[in-house]
């Protein structure tokens, strides 16, 4: 049975912004993708649902949500770098 609500955050995570200018962008390739440069921007982590058959529901990380300004300020940093699809 799928639980049909939206369990809350159950915190907050920091992360510093990656130093992606170190990793040869041009050279990834993903076959998704249109345009390039891209790039990975991590936002959250975990899973927001209950689910009664997954394996994983009871774990103790939880959901945890980047804050926006963090996500925004990376997402500035990956458009001076030049990237173009996330």
């Amino acid at each position: 049975v799928i639980s049909g609500s939206i369990s809350r955050p159950k915190g907050d995570f920091s992360l510093a912004i990656p130093k992606h200018e170190y990793f040869p962008l041009k050279e990834y390739k993903y076959a998704f993708s249109r345009n390039f440069p891209t790039a990975h921007l991590m936002t959250d982590f975990g899973c927001a649902f209950n689910c009664s058959f997954c394996p994983i529901r009871n774990d103790n990380l939880g959901f945890k949500v980047r804050p926006v300004d963090e996500i925004i300020s990376e997402l500035k940093y990956l458009k001076s770098l030049g990237v173009k699809e996330l």
